[in-house]
């Protein structure tokens, strides 16, 4: 017995892989080219180098400390007079107490920190220069510098004076 409606009409159907297979070839090897890329990419890229650590030179003998010593902390008192008479600015005279621990180490022990990172100070393991730096770093490179300089002076000068 038939049904009484057919409403689809009797089409044969294709056969598998009777449609192009131009476009999927392309689109399969477009895939495999573009994983190729970055597959080579990965593997040839080149690996970042790390930082070179800082260079230290062999200590320097210093022959008369407490010399060195009233050196650089008439230059502290020199700067302090510099900030109270208004001709330093503040970030400046941070910038400057800076340069000057920096330089008072680098001639007290030979050790070359002028152009070593806070990271790079905090590996010498001098824990008294590493808490200057750090004192230092904030009101020196902020927007807007605010700090009390008069007792960032006061510890650079302690600092000094009590370097061996």
């Amino acid at each position: 017995m038939q049904p009484e409606h057919n409403f689809l009409p009797e089409t044969p159907l294709q056969p598998p892989f009777s449609y192009s297979m131009i476009p999927i070839i392309i689109v399969v090897v477009l895939l495999l080219c573009c994983g190729a890329y970055f597959a080579v990419r990965a593997f040839i890229k080149a690996p970042k180098k790390p930082k070179p650590a800082p260079v230290i030179a062999p200590p320097v003998v210093v022959r008369d400390m407490h010399r060195l010593k009233q050196k650089y902390i008439a230059l502290c008192d020199n700067l302090g007079a510099g900030i109270t008479g208004k001709q330093i600015p503040l970030r400046k005279g941070y910038q400057k107490l800076n340069e000057i621990i920096r330089f008072f180490v680098f001639e007290a022990v030979g050790i070359k920190v002028q152009n070593c990172t806070l990271a790079d100070i905090e590996k010498l393991n001098m824990p008294s220069l590493y808490a200057l730096m750090r004192e230092y770093y904030k009101p020196e490179f902020a927007e807007i510098s605010a700090g009390d300089i008069h007792e960032a002076l006061r510890k650079t000068k302690e600092v000094i004076w009590h370097w061996r």
